[in-house]
């Protein structure tokens, strides 16, 4: 596994100009967009974020260890963020330019900048990059290398006076990265925080707890002093940064039900509940790999909860749980494609069953399929099982109703 994440990871997610210089030969404007160009002018900029990341690292730490900048190129605190101003746009920019006030300063003619004391990422370029969501004005690119220390980097690229410039990123596994080695990372680092959401949802105020309020007839108790830091507004954007579909929409409703914010203090509803236990000492493994989906398992089970199971799918290119369960045993779940009853065939039936299924969860009742009939009735993997999946069903049927001979797969159809 790439590398364990802390708790104290899931917790922080809760919480004038000078004319610009010249570096180095401009490699980044327009004038071509051959992907070769464009992969290359990637590259150049996110080296140039390397920077960047590097010499602003510190913004937000309280050490007073500051060391010298050894890079020609800075000199001075206008010279950094001229160089910012080069390789970034949007907010990206106005927020390293803000951050330059408190973790630079000019001493004896040199630079210096201040420390953090801790680890950050890297885009590691030196196998290219793949870029994805090209338009005129705008592109993705997604690095093809990562190692023990750094994710995957993918940065969103926006065309400004005739220069391409970051304008976003993130790190981490996305679906341009397809080995199983990085399908396996992905699951597993979706399944860390998917543990983190539950137990989150699981806290609850003792019940003699001396300041209460009550809201809609629920009685909730001021939350202890570690969970006055919490956010529904951040944890809200979490859950939708790890989950999608119906799971997503689950977990944000029992937040809302769990957790109260008045006055600037978190109340939580009266008495802890259960969490289940994801068992990923050992790492996961990975099944029923499609385009568009996975499965992966826990390697190992809990002594409590079992093996546990998450079903991903991908979504704006990264690949996001729609739904979880817990196993007696980690053999991969088999299932076909659109056929939910499992007799083999794909017809009017099974496009009945998703359209009633989809008819009970609208009106937010239990649709009655298991997690394996979910897997095979969410027919375009989108993580919504409703009458679009119906339809691609009964096209199918129609299909292969009146074709003999080199009839397609399901997923050939889809494709088409």
């Amino acid at each position: 596994m790439k590398k364990m994440i802390s708790c104290l990871t899931a917790l922080t997610l809760f919480a004038s100009m000078p004319a610009a210089a010249v570096f180095a030969a401009d490699t980044t404007t327009a004038a071509s967009t051959a992907a070769s160009s464009v992969s290359e002018t990637a590259v150049a900029k996110l080296k140039d974020m390397n920077t960047i990341l590097s010499l602003t690292d510190g913004a937000d730490s309280t050490l007073n260890d500051f060391v010298k900048v050894e890079d020609s190129r800075f000199k001075t605190i206008a010279s950094v963020k001229a160089f910012i101003t080069d390789t970034c746009t949007g907010d990206l920019k106005e927020m390293f330019l803000a951050s330059c006030a408190n973790c630079l300063k000019e001493e004896n003619g040199a630079l210096y900048k201040r420390s953090s004391g801790r680890f950050f990422y890297t885009f590691l370029t030196d196998n290219g990059v793949v870029i994805t969501d090209q338009t005129d004005k705008s592109f993705r690119a997604v690095t093809q290398k990562s190692d023990e220390m750094n994710d995957y980097g993918r940065a969103a690229f926006a065309l400004e006076d005739g220069k391409w410039k970051i304008n976003d990123y993130e790190f981490g596994y996305f679906t341009v990265n397809k080995s199983t080695e990085d399908l396996a990372d992905a699951a597993y680092v979706r399944m860390f925080h998917l543990q983190s959401i539950l137990e989150t949802l699981a806290y609850g105020a003792p019940a003699d707890s001396k300041d209460t309020i009550t809201v809609n007839g629920k009685k909730y108790g001021k939350a202890s002093d570690n969970m006055q830091s919490f956010s529904m507004y951040l944890f809200k954007e979490y859950i939708t940064e790890q989950c999608t579909g119906e799971l997503r929409d689950s977990l944000i409703k029992q937040a809302e039900d769990r957790f109260v914010e008045k006055d600037d203090v978190v109340y939580a509803a009266i008495g802890a509940r259960g969490a289940y236990s994801f068992n990923i000492n050992e790492g996961v493994t990975v099944s029923n790999v499609t385009a568009n989906g996975f499965t992966a398992t826990t390697a190992e089970k809990s002594d409590k909860d079992g093996y546990g199971r998450i079903n991903l799918v991908a979504e704006d290119g990264r690949w996001l749980v729609k739904s979880y369960d817990f196993v007696e045993t980690n053999t991969a779940p088999s299932y076909t494609l659109g056929d939910v009853n499992s007799d083999s065939k794909i017809d009017a039936v099974d496009a009945s069953s998703v359209l009633s299924y989809y008819a009970m969860v609208s009106i937010k009742k239990d649709g009655g399929f298991n997690e394996t009939q979910k897997l095979a009735g969410d027919v375009d993997k989108n993580g919504a099982i409703n009458a679009v999946d119906a339809s691609n069903i009964l096209s199918y049927y129609a299909y292969t109703a009146t074709t003999k001979e080199n009839v397609k797969t399901f997923e050939e159809f889809l494709a088409k």
